[in-house]
């Protein structure tokens, strides 16, 4: 008798929380995350001076180059909170020991994917003599401690992403390490100072995204998750994460204006509007700041709350890509750089350029006098979006029609 009475009531908890359909604002957000992201990877193959100085360096930059690399700020940031949700939504179809399972082998999965897929990619360097590790290590890392912390009340999680998130401003506190490893290891996990590492006398890896501020996005996507279950209303839904939004965004202006906590790189009033707003707005993402998370998360959760009852042919077609992130990243790299080593050898350059990996600065088929203006960037860019349109439609329905647990990795 008390296993009879005990089925109904796990049932009707279940039924209260498990969704019934993917959430379609998460998959248009998603989608036009990966879109810019693809702006930002075109830009790094086919703009001449991408390889010579930083978009953000106001000696150099303009207004339309700056923005161009600024918008593309909120990709990794909003890619990594989204996991998180979704990693919850995971979990409300699935037992707490199958939700540590998966997000522990898809963490593993991903950190091998970064190094070997994704970094080949990049590179088309078989031989493998740079590691980049970027934000698919990023968010593979953070699927590993999250599995860790599943199981923690929402409070304690909470506490835990908000110190991760300022791990940085909180480890400024202290003297800097100068002796190996504590300082290699201090500078994967919060500093990320794009310094390379010596693996051996061929190899080097190169720590771009620290793991710990990531991960803290992470369990504050998991944790935003919640707002998903069906114990929420939609309306009540929408006016938290609007609320949220506003709050952070307007923390960002408040915090930028004050220019003295939160980031690294204070504003400084320039010789024109202009160069002063993109002083203001030149955040720090490299360990991710405080500042930059408020400015790229606030605007995030306004979308999610604006964009959940909007149903047209453009929502249809960015959910496209949001269904599809995994296979969209991997693709995108392959066919511009694909394109880029075709208009290489178009140039006339010779396979003995190609093969010099000091004149290649790394990236095969790619050397630092090789590029085209900007405008010629925006047509590959969207060159590359329509082309990968069918592509990813089709593995989106493949995906839903085959049930082998091994789809759900990609």
């Amino acid at each position: 008798m008390e296993y009879i009475t005990a089925v109904p009531v796990k049932l009707e908890t279940a039924a209260l929380t498990k969704p019934r359909h993917r959430i379609r604002s998460i998959d248009i957000l998603r989608g036009v995350i990966m879109i810019l992201m693809a702006l930002d990877h075109t830009r790094d193959f086919f703009h001449d001076v991408a390889l010579q100085w930083q978009p953000t360096d106001l000696t150099k930059t303009n207004g339309i180059l700056f923005f161009t690399r600024w918008i593309t700020h909120y990709c990794a940031p909003v890619f990594i909170f989204l996991a998180g949700i979704s990693a919850f939504l995971y979990g409300t179809k699935t037992s707490s020991v199958q939700l540590r399972t998966f997000l522990l082998s898809r963490g593993i999965w991903l950190i091998v994917a970064e190094l070997f897929i994704v970094g080949l990619t990049w590179t088309f360097d078989p031989l493998y003599r740079s590691f980049f590790l970027q934000v698919i290590w990023a968010i593979g890392c953070s699927m590993v401690i999250l599995s860790l912390l599943i199981r923690l009340p929402l409070a304690i999680n909470l506490l835990i992403g908000t110190f991760f998130v300022f791990s940085k401003d909180l480890l400024q506190t202290f003297p800097a390490p100068t002796r190996e490893p504590i300082k290699t290891v201090l500078n994967m996990l919060v500093n990320g100072e794009f310094q390379p590492i010596a693996i051996n006398d061929h190899s080097t890896v190169t720590v771009m995204y620290a793991i710990l501020p990531w991960t803290g996005v992470m369990i504050l996507g998991y944790c935003i998750g919640r707002l998903y279950g069906e114990r929420i209303s939609a309306q009540k839904r929408r006016n938290v994460l609007l609320g949220i939004g506003i709050s952070l965004t307007s923390l960002f202006v408040v915090l930028r204006f004050i220019n003295q906590f939160g980031d690294p790189s204070p504003w400084i009033t320039q010789e024109s509007k202009l160069f002063t707003l993109i002083s203001f707005f030149n955040v720090s993402k490299y360990p991710p700041s405080a500042i930059y998370l408020c400015m790229t998360l606030g605007p995030a959760f306004i979308f999610l709350s604006l964009i959940e009852r909007v149903r047209n042919n453009m929502t249809q077609w960015l959910s496209v890509f949001g269904k599809t992130p995994f296979f969209f990243y991997i693709l995108h790299f392959v066919m511009i750089h694909a394109l880029c080593t075709i208009l290489f050898f178009m140039e006339g350059r010779s396979w003995a350029e190609a093969l010099d990996m000091k004149a290649m600065m790394k990236f095969y088929f790619r050397p630092a006098d090789f590029g085209y203006n900007l405008g010629i960037v925006y047509a590959i860019w969207f060159f590359v979006i329509v082309a990968l349109y069918q592509p990813c439609k089709w593995f989106a329905a493949f995906k839903r029609k085959n049930t082998w647990w091994g789809w759900k990795y990609l």
